[in-house]
């Protein structure tokens, strides 16, 4: 459960995080890239199933997710690889930075990591939303789309159909028969 903590790391700031961590946790993370001493963390509020935080060190701006408990480990790689791959077609996406030892993953507070570039970015009102928008974002969804093709791995999609149908059949069994309908 995502719950709200008032964090030195953050000068006593309130942030909504899973897996809050110290200045000393982050740094030695830090320590198995090549990407610089560790200056500052700072929790990002949006998201729905990861813990995240802006890092900036020496080197750069970049972005700590740490996977939760909704995450299979075992879908990670299929999903680290994926972005490198749309990266290196030149999808402008997050691409997992190696870490010293060669894995893209590492553990922090007993979870896993991985450390990103940090895009940079702003969210979209409903009000903002332009025909020229919804074009431009049309292109980049089918750009996506055609590097994905070239992606050799597959995996079974844990949020497809069959997935849904056993959801739903467990919730009718709890006595919601209703659910069956849908």
């Amino acid at each position: 459960m995502r719950r709200s903590s008032v964090s030195p790391i953050f000068g006593g700031v309130t942030m909504a995080v899973y897996t809050p961590l110290s200045n000393e946790q982050i740094g030695e993370f830090l320590s198995n890239y090549d990407c610089g001493s560790f200056l500052l963390a700072e929790g990002i509020l949006q998201g729905i199933d990861n813990t995240n935080y802006r890092i900036e060190t020496t080197q750069g701006r970049y972005v700590l997710t740490i996977f939760e408990s909704r995450i299979d480990p075992r879908d990670l790689p299929f999903f680290l690889d994926f972005m490198a791959h749309v990266a290196d077609c030149g999808v402008s996406c997050p691409d997992p930075i190696v870490r010293r030892d060669g894995d893209l993953t590492g553990k922090l507070a007993g979870k896993i990591a991985v450390l990103m570039p940090f895009l940079s970015g702003h969210g979209v009102s409903s009000a903002e939303i332009t025909p020229e928008l919804c074009c431009e974002f049309g292109a980049l969804l089918g750009h996506l789309h055609i590097a994905g093709l070239a992606f050799d791995e597959t995996r079974k999609n844990s949020m497809g159909l069959d997935a849904w149908k056993t959801r739903v059949a467990a919730i009718g069994e709890r006595g919601a028969p209703e659910a069956m309908e849908v």
